[in-house]
């Protein structure tokens, strides 16, 4: 039995939302992590001498953590909407005797995670309007090397806090419906229908230095938070409200490290 002796994962970018594009995929970049999964959505409900069943509307997903390379910039930065508009993508993975491709997949969520030490992270999760199996496929490995963390040089509210760590969240709140127009055999389950919600942003810090400003005050500042690793890849956040503070109250002889939490509005993460 063959377990993960190949697997792959590739997209493609659309041009219309749900619609495969012609041409060759592209791998993912360098996938450490990942998941495809297609919820059938089935529905069982009670009735007079037993229960039905039937199947609702497929809600195919896909979950996956790269490290960031510097030509996954362009990639990343389409988890931003634009103009009102969302780029989806085909995707699909799996094994080189069996895969599952996903039709209009958007990046509903994103996390951006920079760590002294450790290779840039971006974990995302799509939604995705339909989905069909497939024979399979392979892939080449990594050729390019992950953006270097020794050159990230950060900023907090102005100074540099001793960022030990920075995670931005962004959440597009992507909403996929069906109806009852004709989609054609094989997809009368798929979701046609696309819009997006409002976005959420995220932040954690973990600092060596305190960061008391305001604390428990009638009114807090916002601030604004950056790492740029060179040319490479910045991640900027602005207009940041602290939300909740954590420090460690223990024995041992660990350094001392404080979590700020924060929230910010549409808008705030910015990736360039």
């Amino acid at each position: 039995m063959k377990t993960h002796i190949s697997d792959y994962l590739v997209y493609k970018t659309e041009t219309q939302h749900g619609q495969e594009p012609q041409g060759s995929a592209s791998p993912l970049f360098i996938v450490v992590d990942g998941e495809i999964e297609v919820n059938e959505n089935l529905k069982v409900e009670s009735a007079i001498g037993g229960v039905v069943r039937y199947y609702s509307i497929i809600e195919p997903s896909a979950s996956v953590t790269i490290l960031v390379v510097p030509s996954a910039k362009t990639f990343i930065q389409s988890a931003k909407r634009s103009a009102g508009d969302l780029t989806s993508y085909t995707l699909e993975g799996g094994t080189s005797d069996f895969g599952i491709k996903l039709f209009g997949a958007f990046i509903d969520e994103l996390s951006l995670e920079a760590r002294v030490g450790e290779a840039l992270r971006a974990t995302m999760r799509f939604v995705a309007m339909g989905a069909t199996t497939t024979t399979g496929a392979t892939q080449a490995g990594p050729t390019e090397s992950p953006i270097d963390w020794k050159t990230g040089i950060a900023t907090i509210a102005g100074s540099d806090y001793q960022l030990a760590s920075l995670r931005a969240a962004l959440r597009n709140n992507v909403k996929l419906e069906a109806d009852f127009s004709d989609r054609g055999s094989g997809k009368r389950r798929w979701r046609n229908l696309w819009g997006l919600g409002l976005e959420n942003v995220e932040a954690s810090l973990e600092i060596y230095l305190p960061y008391g400003a305001g604390l428990a005050a009638d009114s807090l500042s916002s601030i604004t938070a950056q790492i740029a690793f060179g040319t490479a890849l910045t991640i900027s956040l602005s207009d940041l409200l602290v939300s909740r503070r954590r420090v460690p109250v223990k024995g041992g002889d660990d350094l001392w490290v404080m979590t700020v939490e924060l929230v910010g509005r549409p808008g705030s993460l910015t990736i360039s």
